[in-house]
């Protein structure tokens, strides 16, 4: 069984269990300081590719993942989609399969699957830990 990818430190670090560490209680070394902003989007973009930007890069940036050289995959991930898009309209099973696989590939890479999704983990909240939405019991006030 091959080994798990390895993750960001951004990553790795939200779903540590303290300050600078990682899940497993390792030190988190501070990665490269690349600039991170989302990459322009291409004019060259199909149009279903360019509404598919417009859907996912507005996140992936919020979560300050990007960096202007992620275009290339954000390029890929979006074009894939819209060739899934293509071969769906056309009932073509074979070129559907390969772009549901292409993008599946692009998408994990991005933390948008949701196996991959939930490899972002959350970091406790700071405080004593108490849930803010769980149910209240009646004994509360």
């Amino acid at each position: 069984m091959p080994s798990p990818k390895a993750q960001p430190a951004k990553l790795r670090l939200l779903n540590g269990r303290r300050e600078g560490q990682d899940s497993g209680g390792r030190k988190v070394p501070d990665p490269p300081a690349f600039v991170r902003y989302a990459p322009a989007k291409p004019i060259e973009l199909s149009q279903e590719a360019s509404d598919h930007w417009d859907q996912v890069v507005p996140e992936l940036a919020r979560l300050d993942l990007l960096t202007p050289g992620h275009l290339g995959g954000l390029v890929s991930l979006c074009e894939c989609w819209a060739q899934f898009l293509a071969a769906r309209d056309e009932g073509n099973l074979r070129d559907l399969i390969v772009a549901s696989r292409e993008y599946r590939a692009w998408a994990g890479e991005f933390g948008l699957t949701p196996s991959s999704e939930t490899r972002l983990g959350v970091k406790e909240p700071k405080g004593d830990g108490a849930n803010p939405f769980a149910p209240r019991s009646q004994t509360q006030s």
